[in-house]
């Protein structure tokens, strides 16, 4: 599949807001949050933390320049690895309904879009219904502009609600019961160790028990033993869930540089987006 030139045009119409927005000072502010966001990944342990503001654009341009590649591209590959596993496409039906949590920036748009260009157009769904939810309204926007540009491959009805799993009367009431798929790429890890920890396991375990018969959970996150054992735990507790893959190990993502892609590369410090994923990651089914 195609990485980053797939994540060009995204950049693209990020980098015309900022210029507008910022001018000259446009890539100095993204340089500045390319090193905030690697600093505070650093810290996602920490109890004490906040949450990572995601709203200001200059944010935007370096999590979709930095992460959104990587992060797609080892979904995509673990979304077949799970297919070959099952011995049949994970995306079937007429339409798919899909639910990310956390995923306001694309990347699991980005996946799935891709999982199904290697899909016979027969065995693919005509449509997908995708909703994120998600604590940053500001992604709404970049979600839409995500969706757009995949015109042509299949038909993509994006719906957003901002949730903020840190606060019960935000998500008492969310359902993922119509879900045909549930999304947690790179989520867990960013709200697994706050100190709102009984509210966030809280709404996870009511998403999960939520979950219809036969739906698919799709977990993927850094390899550490607070993020991999904490999904298990949960899955646990809820209960239902039949492991189609359970496994941890490095993913590794093609650098398919485009020329816009290299060209941000040159003006942010000659940054390198992230190449590869040290990863744990599960796809299970409801019972």
């Amino acid at each position: 599949m195609k990485v980053f030139p797939n994540v060009s045009p995204l950049l693209q119409a990020l980098d015309r807001q900022g210029l507008a927005e910022f001018g000259d000072d446009w890539d100095i502010r993204v340089c500045e949050a390319i090193r905030d966001l690697r600093n505070r990944y650093t810290q996602l342990r920490d109890r004490n933390r906040k949450l990572i503001e995601y709203s200001s654009l200059p944010v935007q341009m370096a999590y979709a320049f930095m992460y959104v590649g990587a992060n797609s591209s080892c979904l995509a590959q673990i979304l077949t690895t799970a297919e070959a596993a099952a011995q049949q496409p994970i995306l079937v039906g007429p339409e798919m309904r899909v639910t990310s949590w956390g995923g306001g920036p694309g990347s699991d748009l980005l996946a799935l879009v891709a999982t199904l260009r290697n899909t016979l157009p027969d065995k693919r769904p005509r449509k997908i219904i995708y909703r994120v939810l998600d604590k940053q309204p500001n992604w709404h926007e970049i979600l839409k502009t995500v969706a757009g540009l995949q015109a042509g491959t299949i038909e993509i009805d994006v719906s957003f609600e901002a949730v903020d799993v840190t606060v019960p009367d935000q998500w008492i009431g969310v359902s993922n019961e119509r879900d045909d798929i549930l999304v947690m790429n790179f989520f867990v890890s960013e709200v697994c160790s706050l100190r709102e920890s009984k509210s966030v396991r809280d709404c996870l375990s009511a998403s999960l028990r939520s979950l219809k018969s036969g739906s698919v959970l799709v977990f993927n996150d850094s390899n550490a033993y607070s993020f991999h054992s904490y999904f298990d735990n949960l899955t646990g507790t809820v209960d239902g869930f039949g492991a189609l893959v359970s496994e941890s190990g490095q993913l590794d993502v093609s650098p398919d540089f485009d020329d816009f892609f290299r060209h941000c590369m040159g003006r942010f410090d000659s940054t390198t987006p992230k190449l590869t994923s040290n990863a744990a990651y599960r796809v299970l089914r409801k019972k």
